[in-house]
């Protein structure tokens, strides 16, 4: 049981960066502001309502080896272990809201749905094995976006937004099933007509749930954005420290770091975008771990 719930706790830290966070609708002013958009659509902004609808994919892996010890661990031998390989597939579907109330401030607020098939071997041979596929809703989450200066070429665009999210979903791969609060910034800069820089920072506040205590995770990151016709293209990187784990007063997982990449391509007038990351990509020695995602937003209305 214990190997069982660090297997599903480790899950929920991976897949908590697996599926991008990108279906919101408001991208189009994020990304360039001011400088694409016409005198009729900044007019029309404050009274414009948005629906998306995201498609994606994701798969995590992660072999866990726990030793057991005898009397004296400085020994550095131990008695038995745990080896379980945990993984997950999942197809999810995802609704978003937006309304933007005026041409820099809106709100927004996303419901995730998906199909799980996750897979558990237990054991140095593998001889316990459980192969599940469950559905269910996923954490819903809403938040408010700013935009506190519009960009140009001699200014960046620079966006910061707060998102809170609910402790609903049943299945790790569709959220953390915790209580938490996230304030995050975004910065871009043009260098030239079709060339611009990005920055990005966020920290997520997690509550205590029952006898968890969830670490705070801190993430930051950047990359580079091409302009290409009516679309932008963008590559970059995300790191993320993750506050360490207890049950009970006891330390579950002790603090960690993950780093993923991210790439998006937007287009700037139809609202359709494609959207992937690859995560752990700075894999431990001893744990061996991998996640991977896709998803695909269009607006429906």
């Amino acid at each position: 049981m214990k190997g069982k719930f660090c297997a599903s706790l480790f899950v929920l830290f991976v897949f908590m960066l697996l599926i991008p966070d990108l279906g919101h609708s408001y991208e189009r002013e994020v990304i360039l502001g001011d400088v694409y958009q016409t005198e009729k659509e900044k007019e029309s902004l404050k009274d414009r309502f948005r629906l998306d609808v995201s498609v994606g994919y994701g798969y995590s892996y992660a072999q866990i080896l726990t030793g057991i010890y005898g009397p004296d661990p400085k020994l550095a031998t131990y008695l038995d272990r745990l080896d379980m390989d945990y993984s997950e597939n999942l197809a999810a579907l995802r609704l978003t809201a937006t309304y933007a109330m005026t041409s820099k401030m809106g709100i927004y607020f996303s419901v995730p749905f998906g199909a799980v098939k996750y897979k558990k071997e237990e054991g140095i041979r593998r001889i316990f094995e459980e192969d599940k596929l469950g559905f269910g809703l996923g954490d819903i989450y809403g938040g408010i976006y700013y935009n506190i200066l519009s960009g140009s070429k001699t200014t960046p665009n620079i966006v910061i937004n707060v998102d809170a999210n609910s402790d609903i979903a049943k299945y790790y791969s569709l959220g953390d099933g915790l209580w938490d609060i996230t304030p995050g910034i975004q910065i871009r800069q043009l260098l030239s007509d079709s060339f611009y820089i990005l920055g990005l920072a966020d920290y997520t506040f997690r509550l205590k749930k029952k006898e968890i205590e969830p670490g705070d995770i801190f993430g930051y990151g950047g990359g580079i954005g091409f302009i290409l016709g009516s679309s932008a293209l963008e590559l970059g990187l995300k790191a993320a420290t993750i506050d360490e784990t207890k049950i009970d007063n006891t330390t579950l997982f002790d603090k960690d770091k993950d780093l993923a990449f991210f790439m998006a391509i937007k287009s700037l007038y139809k609202g359709m975008g494609f959207y992937l990351t690859i995560g752990n990509l700075d894999e431990g020695i001893d744990l061996e771990r991998n996640s991977f995602g896709f998803e695909f937003s269009f607006p429906i209305f």
